[in-house]
């Protein structure tokens, strides 16, 4: 009762909110979850960015973060959360400039800001790397060892939060995130929907998952309460997964039956490798590259949200099936799927 009455007096204090990368898929949903919960909130977008996941209610504030303009366009804020970020590029420096650079400005200006008292900075579960074994997901206290080059940068974002921010600061990892505007998962249900249940290697491999609505609800917690100061936290269902059941998960999701595809571990380089060259001659980036691969020859990507839990109170509103069928059925109504 007496947390309860903390969080809500907090809450009273801190009503106005800037999210760098809000018309991103997690960005757009948080600010909807935030407008929701009554706080007024800057969603700080680039210029020239697609806006169309934002909420119609949105206070869209176009930005240049390295414009001398940024700290006025933040004046008056109580809470910045940092969520701009770069999953896929094909050089570090790239991972530098927008992962670990940027990250550095917003420190500064929270630093510098008369009126921002918390910032909260949105990293990854790649700053931490996979667990050894089932058995033992990653917690927040144990040593990071980031398999690819995001998520050495997101490590080392962490650590220029924890070693050069002067104000309030919380720091949340979300395990793999899923839900509506995301286009990572829609490969996977694309894939089921043609009848392809994709396996990589000879193992099997457990990830855990979380639901975009349900990582908004776990920073709007952060936001809410002085126990979330100083701290990490990793944002995860309480279910984790092997491959085999999230795809038989997509199959329930799509009515649909899928047939098993292995793709041998060594082969996934030449995709990779593919995949890059033919992104590059479109002037992209690749979904499938060797960073990813990097990733993905890992067995167990599973962390505890045990400390989420405790902390804050946090339980998620959705199962992952359930989340699942409510993705699903956001794609097929905007025709993604």
């Amino acid at each position: 009762m007496i947390d309860l009455f903390i969080i809500g007096f907090e809450f009273t204090l801190m009503k106005k909110i800037a999210i760098t990368g809000a018309n991103g898929f997690v960005g757009s949903r948080l600010t909807g979850k935030l407008l929701a919960r009554g706080y007024q909130v800057l969603s700080l977008v680039r210029h020239g960015a697609n806006t169309s996941l934002l909420p119609g209610d949105a206070d869209i504030v176009f930005v240049d973060y390295h414009g001398s303009d940024f700290a006025e366009k933040i004046a008056g804020c109580d809470v910045l959360i940092h969520g701009a970020a770069l999953t896929r590029a094909r050089y570090w420096n790239d991972f530098k400039k927008v992962n670990i650079d940027l990250t550095d400005k917003m420190i500064l200006h929270a630093n510098m800001s008369d009126s921002i008292a918390k910032l909260i900075f949105i990293s990854s579960q790649a700053a931490a790397g996979p667990a050894l074994d089932r058995d033992n997901p990653r917690r927040e206290n144990d040593a990071c060892h980031p398999v690819s080059l995001y998520g050495k940068s997101k490590m080392l974002a962490e650590k220029l939060v924890q070693d050069k921010c002067q104000k309030s600061y919380t720091i949340i990892r979300p395990a793999a995130v899923f839900g509506p505007g995301d286009r990572d998962f829609l490969f996977y249900f694309k894939l089921v929907k043609k009848h392809l249940a994709l396996n990589i290697g000879s193992r099997e491999k457990y990830l855990s998952l979380i639901y975009v609505d349900d990582l908004a609800e776990l920073i709007s917690l952060a936001v809410s309460t002085n126990r979330a100061e100083g701290e990490i936290f990793f944002a995860a269902h309480d279910e984790s997964v092997s491959l085999t059941r999230f795809n038989a998960y997509l199959g329930e999701c799509l009515n649909t039956f899928s047939n098993p595809v292995t793709i041998p571990a060594f082969f996934l380089d030449v995709l990779a490798i593919l995949s890059e060259l033919w992104a590059s001659l479109h002037h992209n980036v690749a979904l499938l590259n060797r960073e990813k691969v990097r990733e993905l020859n890992h067995h167990y990507w599973l962390v505890s949200n045990a400390k989420a839990k405790e902390y804050l109170h946090f339980a998620p509103d959705y199962d992952i099936l359930e989340a699942l069928h409510l993705t699903c059925k956001w794609y097929k109504e905007k025709g993604w799927l």
